[in-house]
């Protein structure tokens, strides 16, 4: 098997014309690139070039070796490239989010000699807690916790999911709101996919009622701004979440239509930064209990 820099001699060979200009442009002596083409022809058993005068010509193998040297090249360098840069990217903790992506107030809480290490990559709603587990991040907030071995998870808030709609939504002029008539309303969540203990499990399935029409944006963030713009949208959310945004919505006020959430902290067991996570598990917890 060939190594990269004898794809490389015959792209230069076939550029140059000559050895001593490959030579040159490689930036090898005349002899190591004649000791470089002899290696290619012994290792494949075949005559690679020819002579034409001055010129060294690529034979009918030597050209089909050439066909693929420029690519072979590229893909190495391309992958030395990205080498380099993930081996600089393990010097950063990875938070990893999904449609929860309303985090501006928590970030502000860390340290900022933690914060500016710290890495957030964003992930669907359904593949969050497998992005833990397949060590793409180091630690995340779900409410979902899990039993692997590899991963710690400790409670950091009890809290509720409320509807909300617009101020202006015509189901607030209703006193006493049903969960009918939330279903006839479009319906707006971070993800269609089933998740136990949130809304679809605890309100709308008892209830014999699911929503007419089902908006997934898997962002809070956005749902929220979208709720604000729109007086027709009800979507249910957590309280913490609630709590820090000053945009144009009411919360559907009725403990029959709350639900208790839990929310948990996990990260990987085998980290580089079990000092730092533990600061911020500490950071979260701490705003929480101040806020609840």
């Amino acid at each position: 098997m060939l190594d990269v820099k004898h794809y490389e001699m015959i792209l230069e060979l076939d550029r140059c014309g000559s050895l001593k200009a490959a030579a040159s442009s490689i930036g090898i002596t005349q002899p190591a690139a004649t000791y470089r083409l002899n290696e290619i022809e012994k290792r494949l058993t075949v005559k690679i070039y020819y002579s034409v005068g001055r010129r060294l010509l690529l034979t009918e193998a030597g050209k089909r070796l050439l066909q693929d040297a420029e690519k072979i090249i590229h893909i190495t360098k391309r992958a030395e490239e990205d080498a380099i840069v993930i081996s600089r990217s393990e010097q950063y903790i990875k938070w990893g989010i999904s449609g929860y992506d309303k985090i501006e107030d928590l970030l502000s809480e860390i340290p900022s000699e933690i914060s500016n290490r710290l890495d957030i990559c964003r992930f669907s709603s359904d593949y969050i807690l497998k992005s833990l587990l397949e060590g793409k991040v180091d630690f995340i907030i779900t409410n979902s916790p899990t039993k692997s071995k590899e991963i710690n998870s400790e409670l950091i808030l009890t809290d509720k999911l409320r509807f909300i709609a617009n101020k202006e939504n015509d189901i607030f002029k209703t006193k006493k709101i049903s969960v009918e008539e939330i279903s006839n309303k479009p319906y707006i969540t971070y993800s269609r996919y089933y998740q136990p203990e949130m809304e679809f499990e605890k309100i709308f399935r008892p209830s014999g009622h699911t929503p007419n029409s089902i908006r997934e944006i898997d962002s809070v963030s956005s749902i929220l701004k979208i709720v604000s713009n729109n007086k027709e949208y009800i979507s249910c959310l957590s309280e913490w979440t609630l709590n820090n945004s000053n945009i144009f919505y009411n919360v559907i006020n009725d403990e029959d239509l709350s639900i208790d959430c839990n929310w948990y902290f996990l990260y990987r067991e085998k980290t580089s930064f079990k000092g730092e996570i533990e600061i911020i598990k500490s950071v979260f917890k701490k705003k929480f209990n101040r806020e609840n």
